[in-house]
């Protein structure tokens, strides 16, 4: 016979000699498995209750899309390079900004029906979770999609016709303006539990864009000429004399700075980007204030706040923001806010008041770069010229061109503007721009967005992302708290069980050590036989461990066999009777998987020392003693 069969007949042998000697033994082999079951079925089944409570609250928080969504809080216009990039966030399945921070409502009328209802309009997307149980198509152009309740209470499906209302007060007069849109879809009224009128972000954009007076001209509706918001990064008090630390402190409080800063004037003027300005010094006495925010901007109302602050003092307030890149009779250059009338000695002479050149709230003139002169007198000297914005990667504003009217000229890199024309240009950051020439103004093209609704992939994903929005300082709500608790008592409950199945486990494997043990020392004549008949040492010591197998394994069969039966008393009759609404008990295949490798794995452990008792076993002593 070959090596490799003798080897072969041996294994063939350990196997054959392991199970026979546990079936000669039928009731100790019989008590071995019943103290495996007696361990691990108790384990399974409280695992199951825990598995099945946790997958219970879970499938609650899953159902419900509202424990997975993160809104803002406070209501600062971002731009959409924002929202893109919170669209590629990890774990995050769904971004859809808002114009406003909380949806308002809106009116609407079925057709045929003459009763006027309200709805809130959420602006949404095709893979809006909402949409997972959507009965229809999600919204899209003037398609909506309703919840539930709405088409209950107005008796209409898929395909219906309906007309949102939009209202505004103009000149103390209300006007309206309508909106025919079809029903896409109808979602579920556990999912919204308001009535909702679910839109094209286009058409949210739309609505909230006419409310605040500005022109659709899409639909056909017309805008209230207003200039836009003034954005300002910081603002500078420029004071004649010392006015005095509580009105300092009172300025600071009414517009909301989080510092404030003495400076030079030299300082104050380089804030706003034209440090070429040759600067005299200021008369003795004056002196330079800067107020900034954290990071936040400031704004025309907030100008006009620190002014009323300021009202019984000598002193000026400028809002200050950094310069834009403009073209200017084809040349590249830059639009700075720089107010000269905040520097005397600054060019000097009368052409330095800006503030009397334009009939219009905006004051359009400007000075140009000395070295614009000759391109401006080659195209004859016009009292006007065309300046083309262009706003940096990442504004909401696209180029635009706006008509200036030329103040004169001045030996600086920038063209020189009042701080509320640059203030206005700079909110093309956060909202699209043009210009109006009929009335010589900068309109803003939509309401922007401050609010949005996002999505988490996984209600485990939520407290992350709150954290993430916290580092970038932004304040959101979210249901995280409840969620944190959740994988608290999560946590808590695997804890538990791990104790108490390193107990049960422990004893386990202790009882299964000690039989083994025993049983090779009632065995000791039979071990020594073998060896005497040419049985290696370790095929012997393979003995214990292959018992230890088939114990393992019988008691795994025989404890998931207890587990079922015991997993369907409590599903079909303890669970009712609690009130339970799912599978109170509720295991998966890898749990069994886990189980069933992590007591094969104990049980061949704890044959270790009855196996190495075996090899040390003199085959003559024992024969002799025996």
């Amino acid at each position: 016979m070959s090596g490799a069969a003798r080897e072969g007949s041996v294994h063939r042998s350990v196997g054959f000699v392991a199970w026979r000697d546990l079936v000669n033994e039928k009731l100790i082999t019989l008590c071995l498995i019943l103290s495996v079951v007696a361990v691990v079925a108790p384990i399974l089944l409280l695992a199951s209750v825990k598995v099945g409570f946790i997958d219970r609250l879970r499938e609650e928080f899953i159902q419900d899309p509202s424990f997975r969504e993160v809104r803002p809080q406070d209501p600062d216009l971002r731009q959409e390079s924002f929202f893109a990039e919170l669209a590629g966030w990890p774990d995050v399945a769904f971004v859809a900004p808002s114009v406003m921070l909380v949806p308002r409502e809106v009116d609407y009328v079925v057709e045929g029906s003459r009763s006027r209802e309200e709805a809130r309009l959420w602006p949404s997307g095709p893979s809006d979770p909402l949409f997972e149980r959507l009965d229809g198509r999600p919204p899209s152009g003037d398609a909506v999609v309703v919840s539930s309740d709405i088409a209950e209470k107005s008796k209409i499906g898929i395909g219906a016709s309906m007309v949102l209302r939009v209202s505004r007060i103009e000149r103390d007069k209300r006007q309206t303006v309508e909106v025919p849109v079809t029903v896409a879809g109808i979602v579920p009224g556990q999912l919204l539990p308001q009535p909702t009128i679910l839109a094209d972000p286009a058409l949210d954009r739309q609505v909230e864009s006419y409310r605040a007076g500005i022109a659709v001209p899409e639909r056909g509706w017309k805008g209230v000429a207003l200039p836009p918001r003034q954005v300002f990064q910081k603002l500078v008090v420029a004071a004649e004399q010392d006015i005095g630390d509580t009105v300092l402190s009172d300025l600071r409080i009414r517009v909301g700075a989080t510092a404030l800063t003495q400076v030079s004037a030299q300082e104050a003027a380089a804030l706003a980007g034209t440090v070429a300005v040759p600067l005299a010094g200021p008369p003795d006495g004056r002196r330079f204030y800067v107020l900034e925010n954290a990071g936040r901007s400031y704004s025309g109302g907030d100008v006009d706040e620190a002014m009323a602050v300021l009202a019984n003092t000598r002193a000026a307030v400028i809002g200050i923001g950094a310069p834009v890149s403009v073209r200017l009779l084809g040349t590249a250059t830059e639009l700075s806010g720089l107010d000269p009338r905040l520097f005397p000695g600054v060019g000097g002479g009368a052409g330095w008041a800006i503030r009397n050149g334009a009939p219009y709230m905006l004051n359009n003139a400007v000075y140009l770069p000395g070295d614009a002169r000759p391109a401006w007198e080659g195209a004859g000297r016009p009292a006007t010229v065309d300046l083309e914005i262009v706003p940096p990667a990442g504004w909401s504003s696209k180029a635009f061109t706006i008509v200036v009217r030329v103040a004169g000229f001045l030996d600086v890199d920038a063209v020189v503007a009042s701080p509320a024309l640059l203030g206005m240009v700079r909110r093309g950051e956060s909202v699209p721009l043009a210009f109006d020439a009929a009335n010589s103004n900068i309109v803003e093209q939509s309401a922007g967005f401050r609010g949005f609704r996002l999505v988490a992939a996984t209600i485990d994903a939520v407290p992350g992302i709150v954290d993430r929005f916290q580092q970038m300082g932004m304040t959101v709500r979210a249901k995280s708290d409840e969620i944190r608790k959740l994988q608290q008592l999560e946590r808590s409950l695997d804890t538990l069980i791990l104790v108490v199945a390193s107990v049960a486990l422990a004893g386990g494997f202790a009882i299964l050590s000690s039989s083994f043990f025993a049983n090779v020392q009632r065995k000791r004549v039979d071990y020594a036989t073998m060896r005497l008949i040419g049985m290696q040492k370790r095929s012997v010591f393979l003995i214990p461990v292959t018992q230890a197998v088939i114990v393992g394994a019988l008691g795994v069969a025989g404890s998931v066999v207890v587990y079922l039966m015991v997993s369907g008393f409590l599903n079909s009759v303890i669970g009712p009777q609690l009130g339970f609404d799912g599978q109170l008990s509720k295991l998966y295949v890898a749990h069994f998987v886990l189980s069933g490798a992590f007591v094969l794995v104990g049980s061949c452990i704890a044959s270790l020392a009855a196996s190495r008792e075996a090899t040390r076993i003199d085959p003559a002593q024992a024969i002799r003693s025996h």
